[in-house]
């Protein structure tokens, strides 16, 4: 037997250990509390402001405000009108 295929199993154990180790920045599927910290650190202060915000679609000037603004959800309703209801209606979005 080789030192390779007697040391290799040691090194496969040593790699999946290191790799199961605690990390803070990916908590475990089940610890959602930890999840929602980790993503919420991760997020600046105007991209939490952002996903609070509902905009309505008559108030964007252009597609890339959604993405510029970091815009939680658009409300298409309420006022806004979409001229090509009710045949466009899918393709709005």
């Amino acid at each position: 037997m080789s030192a390779l295929t007697r040391i290799a199993p040691i090194l496969l154990c040593a790699a999946l250990a290191a790799a199961c180790k605690d990390d803070p920045a990916n908590p475990a599927p089940g610890d959602v509390a930890g999840r929602v910290q980790a993503l919420l650190a991760q997020m600046t202060l105007v991209e939490k402001i952002g996903q609070m915000t509902q905009a309505d679609r008559s108030y964007l000037e252009k597609e890339s405000d959604i993405r510029d603004y970091a815009l939680g959800s658009i409300l298409s309703g309420g006022g806004s009108y979409d001229p090509l209801f009710p045949y466009g209606f899918g393709l709005s979005y």
